[in-house]
């Protein structure tokens, strides 16, 4: 690879020193398109690193071993698909020069003045900047290359999860113009899905990363947390503790709304279930001994559940609820 991006980054080898910054690796989660993991939870890793007997935690499993294994054989092929020379193995990492983002990459594509088209027998796709599927992209000079392991079927367009936000990222951080996400599905189905820089999105990411940024300083300078809005139910006990001490809060009629809106929900829910629970006892009653049923294009299987050990659950200690209780509160006339 060209010596000059090399050259680029020996000052950030240096200064890429713990996991308080946020990573291209990261930004999907930033950007609430990871399921696994949120904007709040993005804050706590990075508080955790803050800490003087902060280990970065070592994950070993399987998807792990086995996307490692094959990333460079991933690579190979996708510079085949794309009919160019593929560096792998590239240690050094990459710091945005004014933007405090940094990242990794998996391989380097080197094109000479290069036309990609999408061919979905070879299983390549070119993206416009708006997430659309485009007949060709002309690229030319060295790109990033990602490569992902993932177990999901194979679809025309990633996830965003996947990649293709993360290279954005990684294009930002080391000035190259175009990306190629190499995506093995299920271990033997592969696609490659080619993206120029975006100009919107990489916006998108200064202006997150800006912010995410702005929120470790204010708990670093006065040790206050300045959560997020939280993305899913299930973290609220992390991000917020209880306060006994606290006044009831003044709902606004919006947010009144909006626990009107669950009490309906979970009423609708409650009678699905109770239709759900009847139409299934009578099929039942209709099988009786039976384990197959079918007729006017409907098949029914009432099989066997596995065995299963008896096990103990464990004594754990009480934490806050992770879901909230709605009433109606009769006004006084």
């Amino acid at each position: 690879m060209d010596n000059r991006y090399v050259e680029h980054n020996k000052a950030a080898i240096g200064k890429l020193t713990d996991d308080v910054m946020m990573s291209c690796s990261r930004l999907p989660s930033l950007f609430g398109k990871n399921k696994y993991s949120s904007p709040n939870e993005e804050l706590q890793k990075s508080f955790k690193a803050l800490q003087p007997d902060y280990e970065r935690p070592v994950i070993e499993n399987d998807p792990i071993h086995f996307g490692n294994v094959s990333e460079p054989y991933n690579l190979e092929h996708a510079g085949k698909k794309l009919n160019m020379k593929v560096e792998t193995g590239i240690e050094h990492p990459y710091l945005h020069d004014t933007l405090p983002l940094a990242g990794s990459v998996d391989g380097i594509g080197l094109a000479t003045n290069q036309t990609i088209k999408t061919d979905e027998e070879k299983g390549v796709y070119c993206f416009n900047e708006n997430g659309k599927i485009i007949d060709s992209l002309d690229i030319d000079g060295p790109g990033i290359l990602e490569a992902k392991l993932v177990g999901s079927y194979p679809t025309e367009v990633p996830d965003p999860n996947k990649g293709p936000i993360q290279v954005q990222g990684l294009m930002m951080c080391s000035g190259l113009t175009w990306s190629a996400v190499s995506i093995l599905y299920q271990g033997m189905y592969h696609k490659v899905y080619v993206y120029k820089a975006n100009p919107v999105l990489q916006k998108r990411i200064e202006e997150e990363v800006i912010e995410f940024d702005k929120r470790i300083k204010t708990y670093k300078r006065d040790g206050v947390t300045d959560w997020y809005p939280i993305y899913r139910p299930n973290e609220g006990p992390d991000v917020y503790t209880l306060d006994d001490g606290l006044p009831t809060l003044n709902l606004t009629e919006e947010l009144a709304g909006v626990a009107e809106l669950i009490l309906d929900a979970k009423e609708n829910i409650k009678n699905t279930q109770i239709y759900l629970e009847r139409s299934q006892a009578e099929l039942m009653s209709f099988m009786g001994n039976h384990q197959f049923a079918e007729g006017h294009g409907i098949k029914l299987e009432w099989g066997k559940t596995s065995p299963r050990k008896e096990y103990t659950v464990p004594a754990s200690p009480g934490g806050r609820s992770k879901s909230l209780k709605i009433s109606l509160v009769k006004e006084d006339k």
